[in-house]
């Protein structure tokens, strides 16, 4: 029985026994064509849909860098400028150059500053090198897709171009429950720490080039921080839950995931470090803002995002690493992620139940977030980006990575054979029996 096979019928026999996916605005993000010659600026982006932000094209490559017009924004959206092109006069940065897709995790370009310029976090370990390395700079530092929830990481090594420092820059993809902050995907920074790392090592990576290794540590240095900031999730789920009366059990279930996600960080912080050179971890996480305390609405949309579909493709994704790692040590860290993950997308399906027991309408809100994770998930599966220049592909596969492309059709697939399958049993009448009701 294959991996997509096995949780489908995990999920679906917790529904028996009782026991994504969407961030992005409407309308379109794609910029229009940036600016060409001299110190053109970008050009306006598209309309876009109601709710839509709009950024504008890029400034000229090899111009004064001046910042693009703002696109024309859809009803209660926003238009904002391109970013200034490469060639300077603009300021120290960031430039970008490259398409930018907030719609999908999958996107892929590169930010470019003086290298004078570059941010790099407060608690970096000290460098005697021009650039700093991608994983010194804070997530936060570029926020071109902030407003539909998804951060910017930097991976791989930097490039020295001129007076600028180039990194290869993406989106963080959401996998496991992700926590978020009105809507901002929040991550802790990576410093220099060891007190964050499990006992397991990978394998000789002497015939890795430094290219390779650095995107690999930087990719499990994501894994990491992503997981991480599923703890704080996990915590902030145990709370919503108490607040809304929740059963011991499910209570249970929320600390132990919390624990788990403990485990999975300090597997991928290992994982980075050792890659890296050097001992890495999280430094603190910023928690402003946070609200503890939640409707049943709010659990739904944020259980079914963050847990139905965020979980159960963070389980599937696991599984298909470890079905190409080649590494052992990588094969038993990706082991463990994919079982503990698949508990917390059962986690997941029992939590929306039991509200649909206690406040049955909300059947329409489980409708609703469905249909929006299948419009993000299909737009994010029609993109086909290659690995970042200088990547090893076989090095990468050993490792335990997947190419972005494998990721999106991996991601679009566990959606229609586990997800949807899944919400269709949640939402039969049988499951929800007025008597189980009595009994809750």
């Amino acid at each position: 029985m294959d991996s997509t096979t096995r949780l489908r019928w995990k999920l679906l026999s917790q529904l028996a026994m009782g026991g994504a996916l969407s961030v992005a605005c409407g309308g379109a993000v794609d910029s229009d064509d940036p600016g060409t010659g001299g110190s053109a600026g970008g050009g306006g982006g598209p309309a876009g849909g109601s709710g839509g932000l709009v950024t504008g094209g890029n400034g000229g490559v090899g111009g004064s860098g001046n910042v693009g017009g703002g696109g024309v924004a859809g009803a209660a959206g926003v238009g904002i400028g391109g970013f200034g092109g490469l060639g300077g006069g603009a300021g120290d940065g960031p430039f970008i150059s490259g398409d930018v897709d907030c719609n999908s995790c999958s996107a892929h370009w590169t930010t470019c500053w003086n290298w004078w310029a570059v941010p790099t976090n407060e608690a970096a370990p000290p460098s005697s090198a021009k650039c700093p390395q991608s994983y010194e700079i804070p997530s936060g530092a570029l926020q071109v897709c902030t407003p539909q929830g998804w951060g910017e990481y930097f991976w791989g090594e930097p490039v020295l171009v001129g007076d600028l420092c180039c990194y290869d820059t993406g989106l963080q993809c959401p996998g496991g429950r992700p926590f978020r902050i009105d809507g901002e995907l929040r991550v802790a920074q990576v410093t220099a720490r060891g007190d964050w790392l499990d006992a397991a090592g990978v394998g000789c990576t002497d015939d890795v080039g430094s290219t390779t290794r650095a995107a690999l540590s930087r990719a499990w240095l994501e894994d990491a921080k992503m997981e991480h900031a599923s703890v704080a999730a996990f915590a902030r789920l145990t709370l919503d839950l108490m607040a809304l009366g929740a059963p011991a059990e499910l209570i249970v279930a929320s600390q132990t995931a919390s624990l788990d996600e403990v485990r999975h960080a300090r597997a991928c912080f290992a994982r980075a470090s050792e890659l890296a050179g050097v001992e890495l971890g999280p430094d603190a996480l910023d928690l402003t803002g946070l609200v503890v305390g939640s409707s049943f609405e709010a659990l739904v949309r944020s259980t079914f995002e963050e847990g139905c579909v965020g979980e159960t493709l963070a389980a599937l994704h696991a599984a298909e690493q470890r079905r190409v790692a080649g590494d052992e040590s990588v094969r038993a860290t990706l082991d463990t992620i994919e079982r503990e993950e698949s508990d917390h997308a059962a986690l997941a399906f029992r939590i929306l139940r039991w509200v649909l027991l206690r406040s049955p309408e909300q059947a329409d809100v489980v409708r609703e977030e469905l249909e929006r994770a299948r419009l993000a998930l299909s737009r994010e599966s029609r993109q086909d980006l290659p690995l970042p220049p200088g990547v090893d592909a076989a090095a990468w596969a050993h490792y335990g990575r997947l190419t972005p492309a494998q990721s999106a059709r991996l991601r679009a697939r566990a959606f229609s054979e586990v997800v949807e399958p899944c919400v269709r049993a949640l939402l039969e009448p049988p499951a929800l029996d007025s008597m189980e009701l009595a009994a809750v």
